[in-house]
């Protein structure tokens, strides 16, 4: 638009390429397109760097804080940095104990009781795993082998002691709950026979 008449022109012109032949102009349109195309991916590629580098600079302040056999789930680091909730720490034992608990259906009642417990509840993944075993054993056969559990778990055996002990004071809690759990052991057992 004209500033002295009003008048609408079709075509614009940069002001720079007034009076530029229109090879010439068609080649210095062509370099600054491209110009800013480049300018323009380059600023994309840095603004994700810079979020890469964010989010690794997150995973090993996570990572110093791993103690032994634990390690920083990253699919859950994801979510956490998305605003979501996650446990970012999971020990190397957590997928195979995952596994026996999809297995044995004993195991996976018994840690459904456990997670009912105001007290059990509050233990690890490993440690709950750990109180399911020691009840199936202490169910079956009256007593359990609480080293080997130790070892399948990955708990110490401090630790198995100290869930021994929390056990001994739950028992009370949780007996009507693993009368039937003891009844479905027994019938699973004459089935078998």
């Amino acid at each position: 638009m004209c500033a002295n008449c009003g008048t609408v022109i079709e075509d614009i012109f940069p002001e720079q390429l007034i009076g530029v032949p229109p090879k010439v102009e068609e080649e210095e349109i062509s370099r600054n397109v491209r110009g800013a195309l480049r300018s323009r991916s380059a600023k994309y590629n840095l603004r994700k760097l810079l979020k890469y580098e964010e989010e690794v600079k997150v995973y090993e302040s996570y990572a110093k804080r791993c103690r032994r056999n634990v390690r920083v789930d990253v699919e859950a680091l994801k979510t956490r940095l998305s605003g979501g909730k996650a446990r970012v720490f999971v020990h190397v034992y957590d997928a195979n104990l995952k596994e026996l608990v999809e297995k044995d259906s004993i195991v996976k009642s018994l840690l459904e009781i456990i997670e009912g417990d105001p007290i059990l509840s509050s233990r690890t993944f490993r440690g709950k795993v750990a109180l399911a075993l020691l009840l199936k054993e202490l169910l079956i056969n009256g007593e359990a082998d609480t080293e080997e559990i130790a070892k399948v778990t990955g708990v110490s055996k401090v630790h198995m002691q100290r869930l021994t002990n929390i056990l001994k004071i739950r028992i009370r809690n949780l007996k009507p709950k693993l009368v039937e759990i003891k009844k479905l052991i027994s019938s699973t057992s004459t089935t078998a026979l």
